[in-house]
């Protein structure tokens, strides 16, 4: 037997109970994932209708259900659906924590806690949320206001406890660990074991994230390019929800070794930027 080092333990946790609950069943090692899944598509519904109003609601919902991908992840026993899940509450609860251009303390804690479960099911991803909402920022000029999510005490709080699981995981088998941690973290950007084209991610995105993607206004195709670029510096939700989609799957794509399940994480934003395109049609 060998310590698992590959990913945080948050996932294996949450199957180890649900196995020892339920027993030896099919279901078991699966549940986790199948409650994260739900437990999005709620958050997804809660979010959209507090801001965005029911028809938007709705629509994302209907849109994230109905996306391949989501459906054929969404009940895999990996961590994904519960990486998801923990992403999509960090964006939500920063746009909250920072609507009205002051701070909401039960937001900001709930985006923190949000990150760091994100960092106890995925590792480095912990530090995905915070760069999102700074790239937001930056874009709309307004980078200073990153201080309402008070990111000096949050962060060093959301990455202690990957840190502690991190050096558990050194001390026990720190050859190993370091073996592991070289292969997950360095191979993949230098491609030393595995190279996937760099369109891989983007053909996922268009299939998997399907109907979603045929409504889309894309540049050069249905909009023009200073429109678009003008969307993302806006500094309003959709541009959060543009930055939410476009950034991760820019990320995802440079590094040299890639799976479909990555970009899991922006199904929920585009669903819901997708609503509020069908919302002004309607």
């Amino acid at each position: 037997d060998h310590l698992h080092v590959t990913k945080p333990p948050l996932t294996y946790w949450a199957q180890a109970l649900s196995i020892r609950c339920f027993g030896h069943e099919d279901i078991s090692p699966r549940l986790p994932s199948a409650i994260a899944s739900t437990l999005t598509l709620l958050t997804l519904f809660a979010f959209a209708r507090r801001t965005a109003g029911a028809l938007v609601a709705m629509l994302a919902v209907g849109l994230l259900a109905v996306m391949p991908l989501f459906q054929i992840i969404g009940r895999l026993a990996i961590t994904d659906p519960m990486l998801t899940t923990w992403w999509w509450m960090a964006i939500c609860s920063a746009w909250l924590a920072m609507s009205g251009g002051r701070r909401h303390l039960g937001w900001i804690a709930a985006f923190w806690t949000s990150s760091a479960l994100v960092g106890l099911t995925k590792g480095p991803l912990v530090l995905a949320p915070i760069t999102i909402v700074a790239v937001w920022l930056a874009l709309a000029g307004r980078l200073r206001d990153l201080r309402l999510l008070m990111p000096l005490v949050g962060l060093p709080l959301a990455i202690a406890p990957l840190g502690f699981v991190a050096y558990g995981y050194w001390v026990t088998d720190p050859v190993r660990a370091l073996e592991v941690w070289n292969f997950e973290f360095v191979d993949r950007f230098t491609g030393v074991s595995l190279h996937d084209p760099w369109w891989l991610l983007f053909l996922v995105f268009f299939a998997g994230f399907f109907p979603a993607t045929t409504m889309l206004t894309l540049p050069w195709f249905n909009m023009t390019f200073a429109r678009a670029w003008a969307c993302l510096r806006a500094g309003d939700q959709r541009a959060l929800l543009l930055v939410a989609v476009i950034l991760p799957l820019l990320g995802f794509s440079i590094l040299s070794r890639k799976s479909p399940t990555y970009i899991l994480p922006l199904a929920p934003p585009l669903a819901m930027l997708v609503a509020g395109m069908l919302a002004r049609w309607v």
